[in-house]
């Protein structure tokens, strides 16, 4: 796992529910189901990909009734993708990740409600109050269960995991020498060489990720960067990188719900891991060898894999 020394730099997270008239809060109010989901937001569209665990005893019933989503079969459950284009759900949404240092840990739907896992750097408290206030507390039943401390990020996870299982797979590779772009790159003209970081939301074809510098190499005049803790060393700042696009565009394609993409650069050693539902597993190590396939100036190899 990435982020042993960063790992708690963003020191709160948070937990609220609230209710949606929608088919899928029903499903999972009558059927006892938790399904978990991953909003990709495109330029002119919007989705919400679906994973949910096959049930003994439901799926004859429960097919019936996801029949209107066009589920499909994996190995280990169902995947969808649901247009969330037009939904008040998305405006809400939207706003609430452009909050400065927001991270969406997971969107969970269980017990008829839809519950969102966040987690967020004390400083912006404020502007999570008001998001709360203008955004969330018209849905039905809103409620903040949790806003405190946070214990780091294998303990958010874990927490989700006891709901849905989750793994944490780990991929490292070398950057190729035409990929350490020094001038047009923004992580690495501000960054340097030695950086942390985390995919925040991708919105357009731009990742927008909280990044974690403990050296203070930022400058000054750096516009494309949020400074949102000189003192933690905690900017947000939007990143190229081929890889990361190809893995967040081909999970949403098969309909994985990715929940984390946490980055780890030291040199022209690159190493990430994915935060996926461990029903998907078997699916994304087909993703997984197919990416050494397409990129193998990265020599990409697997690192660890464990259950969270």
């Amino acid at each position: 796992m990435l982020f042993q020394a960063s790992d708690k730099k963003l020191d709160m997270k948070g937990i609220f529910s609230f209710s949606l008239d929608t088919d899928l809060n029903e499903i999972s109010s009558k059927f006892g189901v938790k399904i978990i989901a991953r909003i990709r937001r495109h330029k002119d569209t919007a989705n919400a990909v679906l994973n949910m665990a096959y049930y003994d005893g439901k799926t004859t019933e429960l097919e019936a009734k996801l029949k209107k989503f066009n589920p499909k079969k994996g190995n280990y459950g169902y995947v969808a993708s649901l247009d969330i284009t037009r939904s008040k759900f998305l405006d809400s949404f939207s706003n609430f990740v452009t909050i400065p240092s927001v991270i969406v840990d997971a969107v969970l739907i269980e017990d008829g409600l839809t519950r969102v896992y966040f987690r967020f750097h004390s400083s912006v408290s404020k502007h999570l109050s008001s998001s709360f206030a203008s955004d969330w507390s018209q849905y039905d039943l809103f409620s903040i269960e949790f806003l405190g401390p946070n214990d780091g990020f294998s303990e958010s996870f874990a927490e989700i995991s006891k709901k849905v299982p989750l793994y944490s797979v780990e991929i490292k590779t070398r950057v190729p020498g035409n990929d350490m772009d020094i001038t047009d790159d923004i992580a690495m003209s501000i960054f340097g060489s030695t950086w942390e970081r985390e995919v925040k939301y991708l919105i357009a074809g731009t990742i927008q990720a909280i990044y974690y510098d403990s050296r203070s190499l930022l400058k000054k005049d750096s516009r494309d960067v949020i400074e949102i803790s000189t003192t933690d060393g905690i900017y947000q700042a939007t990143f190229a990188n081929p890889l990361i696009e190809y893995y967040m565009r081909e999970a949403e394609n098969r309909q994985i719900a990715t929940l984390a993409l946490p980055q780890r650069l030291i040199g022209n050693q690159f190493s990430f891991d994915v935060v996926i539902p461990k029903m998907l597993l078997t699916e994304f190590y087909s993703l997984i060898f197919e990416s050494f396939k397409k990129f193998p100036e990265w020599k990409m190899e697997l690192g660890q894999i464990v259950p969270l």
